[in-house]
This record gives C-alpha cells, sequence and structure tokens, in this order.
C-alpha cells in the first residue's frame, strides 16, 4: 500500500460550509479521483469532468405538418385536400365510363343491379346536349375564322384589276347558320341573323352578353368598316352584297334598339 503513502485525499463534500469545493484530488502517477456525494449513488452523480452536453431530441412533427403531404411542385398541401382530389378523380373516371356505356346503347343499373332508366335518360340527354353546343361552336369559329381570311385577303390583294383578286357574295361570312357558300340573297333574313348571332350565348361556360354581342356586330357590318371589302367585290354581285348587307344593319339595329 507504498503507493499511496504520500497521498492526500480530500472528499470535496466534507469541506466546511461556505467554503467552495475543493478541486478532484490528484495522485502522482494516477491521475484524478473522485468522491461521490454522500447519501447519492455514484451512476446519479454529476461529472464535473465531463462536458455539460446533452442530446437534443428533434422537435416533434406539428400538428399541420403531420396533416399536410409534399405536392409535385414542392408546396406543402392538406392531406384532405388530397384526399377530395382523389375521390373527384375517381368520380370523373366513374362518370366517363358511365357515359361511354350508354353512347354504345347500354342501361346504367344501379346500387342492386337493376336498370336505372331515369339516370340513364338524364346521361343520354346530357350527351346530345353536349353535341348541340359542339354543333353551334363550331359554326360560330367557323364565321369568325372566314372573316379573318376575307380581311387578311383584302390586305394581301391590292390589284383591283386582277379578276382573280376579286370578291364574290359567297365569299362574304354572311351570320347565318347555313354555309356561307350556299347562301342566297333571299336567305338573308332578321330571323335567321339574329338566331344565330344569339346561339352561341346560351352555350354553358359563355360569358359573353347580348348586348356585346350585339354592338360588336355593329362594329363589324357598319358600311364605313367595309369599305375595302365592298371596292373588292366582283361587279357582277355588287347588287347582291350591298342587299344582304341592308338586312344584316337593319337587325342589328333592331337588336341594338331592344337593349336601349
Amino acid at each position: 500500500m507504498t503507493l499511496f503513502a504520500n497521498a492526500i485525499f480530500r472528499n470535496p463534500h466534507t469541506t466546511a460550509p461556505g467554503t467552495p469545493p475543493a478541486p478532484p484530488t490528484r495522485i502522482p502517477g494516477l491521475g484524478y479521483i473522485l468522491f461521490s456525494k454522500a447519501g447519492v449513488p455514484y451512476d446519479q452523480q454529476d461529472n464535473p469532468l465531463s462536458q455539460n452536453t446533452h442530446e437534443v431530441e428533434p422537435p416533434l412533427e406539428a400538428e399541420d405538418d403531420r396533416k399536410c403531404h409534399s405536392t409535385e411542385n414542392g408546396q406543402d398541401e392538406p392531406l384532405d385536400v388530397h384526399a377530395q382530389r382523389r375521390r373527384e378523380l375517381e368520380a370523373e373516371e366513374a362518370r366517363k365510363g358511365e357515359e361511354d356505356w350508354v353512347r354504345s346503347g347500354g342501361v346504367l343499373r344501379d346500387a342492386e343491379g337493376r336498370r336505372d332508366w331515369a339516370r340513364t335518360q338524364a346521361v343520354r340527354e346530357e350527351l346530345k346536349l353536349r353535341e348541340l353546343e359542339a354543333q353551334i361552336m363550331e359554326r360560330w369559329n367557323t364565321y369568325e375564322q372566314r372573316w379573318a381570311k376575307v380581311l387578311a385577303r383584302v390586305k394581301a390583294d391590292t390589284d383591283d384589276s386582277n379578276p382573280d383578286t376579286l370578291l364574290r357574295f359567297g365569299d362574304i361570312p354572311w351570320p347565318l347558320k347555313v354555309s356561307a357558300r350556299e347562301v342566297s340573297v333571299d336567305d338573308i333574313t332578321t330571323q335567321g341573323i339574329e338566331d344565330f348571332l344569339l346561339e352561341s350565348l346560351t352555350v354553358r361556360g359563355n360569358k359573353l352578353t347580348k348586348k356585346e354581342r350585339v354592338r360588336s356586330s355593329l362594329l363589324r357590318w357598319h358600311p364605313d368598316k367595309l369599305g375595302n371589302i365592298l371596292q373588292r367585290i366582283d361587279a357582277e354581285d355588287v347588287e347582291a352584297v350591298r342587299d344582304g348587307l341592308k338586312v344584316v344593319m337593319e337587325c342589328l339595329q333592331r337588336l341594338n334598339a331592344q337593349l336601349s
């Protein structure tokens, strides 16, 4: 036991009150010896030589974060929104399947497997209405496209002496449901013009008003605006074009007066 003969042992917990605790006792050749606190198990002692470090637990995920998921563009959105979108897509796929089945002549069935004639008829009516709206918009888009072609043709062809560049009665995009190239002067009526100009306003999703349609048509068909076109009309068709233009303006002026 001569190893500890010259060592002086001090217990830091036995110092007099009011005095700071003594540092750990160093034994030559052995390093430091720590004395435990009286009445405190060693495994519960604070180690003065260790750094004051502790493991930091990761913060709990916020409630809102747990209810979110990452979208394709990197933004988060609530899970209930994602679920709602999924249900909408599933409903859309089911609706398309029903429409294809009814379009092919099939009959829908209810949850109990019985033929659902009411729902089948509703789908048939929706398909017919959708087809009608497509035809209406196709007529209107064709009308606008023909106007664009006529204006481009007049702007490009400046040689009035060339008969190939002159416009004929059938080249004018008359506002009628029938094909413009099959129109005669007798086909141009105020009722026919009104039906054509206003029918596209009945299509679902349309945001244009009747007043806006009538006013824009007045500007388009006003004789002062058609000067360049009238100058390019073939001599054989000038009178017929003027008669048709007169009917169009009478119809538009009457519609405009009704809106005032």
